[in-house]
């Protein structure tokens, strides 16, 4: 019974932390996603040069943001892994900032020597403009750093007395 104690400590205990320490990371990263506001004079690339950001909660990227938790093969602990599920191209995009470049200018289409039919495009990939960096991830995890350790010591904590009172009160 005391050699599996570890494990199923472990395996309970720091799935459930690091549920709760994740989860306060997840809801700054949502907090803080950015959307640009919308344009009613339709696509202008001069537009590009300056971006209005705000943050709203609801837009696609942010109610993208999810978390996968990983406890170590030899239940040495874990890890929290918060990602934007499917648009983290985007989010990274945003994070860091990228230069805005024009699609190919031409195409045709030819067939292949196996007779497949194919598109060849040349031209185009012009700078038009760059989007600036905003950050967005790391400020949050920043921000939520404190409270996600506390979270994750609280929860953790809860198991151990758990365990404690189970297993204490067996052997008595």
């Amino acid at each position: 019974m005391l050699e599996g104690l570890p494990k199923g400590l472990v395996a309970e205990g720091f799935a459930r932390a690091l549920d709760e320490a994740g989860e306060v990371f997840q809801d700054e990263v949502q907090r803080r996603t950015p959307i640009r506001k919308a344009s009613k004079s339709g696509w202008n690339p001069e537009a590009f040069k300056s971006f209005d950001w705000e943050v709203v909660t609801g837009t696609t990227l942010a109610e993208s943001v999810r978390r996968r938790i990983t406890i170590d093969s030899q239940y040495r602990g874990g890890r929290v892994e918060i990602y934007h599920k499917g648009m983290d191209h985007v989010a990274l995009w945003l994070e860091y900032g990228h230069e805005m470049v024009t699609h190919y200018a031409h195409s045709e289409d030819y067939t292949d020597k196996r007779g497949k039919k194919r598109k060849r495009k040349w031209g185009g990939h012009e700078r038009i403009g760059t989007v600036p960096a905003y950050p967005f991830i790391r400020p949050a995890a920043e921000a939520a750093y404190t409270t996600a350790v506390e979270r994750f010591v609280s929860s953790l904590t809860k198991t151990v007395d758990a365990y404690q009172a189970k297993f204490v009160n067996k052997a008595a």
